[in-house]
Order: C-alpha cells, then structure tokens, then sequence
C-alpha cells in the first residue's frame, strides 16, 4: 500500500505578511508537515534512512529512533502471529525432510534496501536465532506478540597470544540476560556495545521487529555464528571471572529461516 501525503497549500504567508518565503524554507516546511503525518513504520524507516545518509550517529538521534521503534505494534505492521505460525505448519507437508511440526524461525521482511533493513522475526515456543554478530552495525529489536530472552555480549578486544585458546575465538563480556515482552522498550546494540547476541522463545511464541541500520548486505557485513565457551583461562586482569568467555565461530545445527510474507504499509522514503 501506498502512503498518501496531503496537498499543502503554502500560497499564502503567516501573520499576512506579504512577503514570498524563501524557496528552500517553503520545501522545508513542507516536508516537515508530511513527515509528521507519516504512520510508525514510515517514520521509523525514514529516522533510520536520515541517520545513515548523514552518517549522523549521535547520541540524540539514536534515542529519537529507539523512541519510535519502541512504540510499534504488531497492529502497525499488520502482523497477526497465528497466522504465521499456520504457515509455518504446513511446511512439513511439502518439506519432508524436515522432521520439525514448525520451522524454528520465520522471516518477514518489512523493507530492505542498502540503508537498512526492517524485518520481523517469529520465534515458536523453544526455540532461538543462535548467537551472531553484526558487525559495524546498530540494531533495535522490540518485542511485538509473546516474551523472549536476550542474551547480549561485548568484545573487550583483548587476546590471549600464548596458545591457551584458539586464535579465531573473541573474547567477550557476557551481559546479564534480559527478558522482554511488548510492555518493554526496544533493545539496542551498538557496533561496540551489546554487538554479538542469541535471542530464545523458552516458553511461549514471540514475534519482534528488528531494525538494522546499516544492513547486513553492506560491504564486509556477513552475518557469523558463533558458540559460547566459558572454560578457557583468562588473562591476568581478568582472574577468571565468569561474566567473561570467548566466542567461537561456528555452523549452527538445525537452524533456519523460512520466509514470510509482509502484509502491511509498504515503506516509500524521501
């Protein structure tokens, strides 16, 4: 579906002031009127396409998106989780191979492009997106329908040169796990911050919409999956400290991702 903007009349000037705008100043006014008038998911995908034209990663204008994004619903995206899930029970029927009743995740892309990517992700009960990172990438994910747990690392970019440990692994701080539910905030992560994490569905079926800015498809943004390992040595300043491990890069089993179809506003940019 389109998003339909208003006509604007900017003929005449405020206060009765006789005197044209300036050009730019009229555009602007405009355009500002238009975007005030855009849906949740516009707005967002619009934030997200200002803040990576601009290279503009501030403080503040990342707060005003993870604001936004805090704010959707599954009714904003017309998104309606049972009849995912409905869909996904009939892949075994066509896909025998595949011994799950459901498959483990289901993708719905809400809109891509090479700014960002808009997506919604469908988790059934028990089962998870493994740990992955992003790297050079900023993302908010907000809860939509159900409860899920994130568990989030850090690389502290040390490395431990005498042999203890494999030379691929990343060591890491390990965050506290969080549990999220719709009534919560949208997470961040940051290219430094939080930038490596595994999302699980322990007890009931959750759905998220994920914000991604830049996107995977960049250039040097492949997405890598990696195992958890607590038991190696730490170094001297560290002491063995358990909120610490390293990550290894790993192939997942039995996970992927089966494709849904979007069926809500379609994003059209400036």
């Amino acid at each position: 579906m389109h998003f339909h903007h208003d006509a604007v009349d900017g003929s005449t000037g405020i206060h009765g002031s006789l005197t044209a705008e300036p050009e730019g100043s009229k555009s602007s006014e405009t355009k500002q009127f238009q975007r005030m008038k855009m849906s949740i998911i516009q707005k967002i995908a619009q934030k997200a396409a200002d803040i990576v034209r601009m290279c503009c990663y501030s403080p503040s204008d990342i707060a005003e998106l993870q604001r936004l994004v805090s704010s959707v619903r599954a009714e904003d995206l017309k998104y309606n989780t049972e009849l995912a899930l409905r869909f996904g029970r009939s892949f075994p029927s066509f896909w025998p191979k595949f011994a799950e009743k459901v498959p483990p995740c289901l993708y719905t892309e809400v809109y891509s492009d090479d700014l960002m990517n808009l997506c919604i992700f469908c988790l059934p009960a028990g089962n998870e997106i493994p740990l992955h990172d992003h790297p050079g990438m900023y993302g908010l994910l907000k809860v939509i329908e159900g409860s899920c747990v994130v568990e989030s690392f850090t690389s502290v970019g040390k490395t431990c040169e005498d042999g203890s440990v494999p030379r691929d692994a990343i060591q890491v701080r390990v965050h506290d796990p969080v549990s999220l539910c719709p009534s919560d905030p949208a997470s961040l992560f940051t290219p430094t911050k939080r930038n490596y994490h595994r999302v699980s569905s322990p007890n009931c079926t959750t759905a998220f919409f994920d914000v991604l800015f830049p996107p995977y498809k960049s250039p040097n943004r492949d997405c890598h999956y990696f195992s958890l390992n607590t038991r190696f040595p730490s170094d001297g300043n560290i002491g063995g400290d358990q909120s610490f491990g390293f990550l290894l890069p790993c192939s997942p089993k039995n996970y992927r991702c089966e494709l849904y179809a979007y069926g809500g506003e379609r994003v059209v940019l400036d």
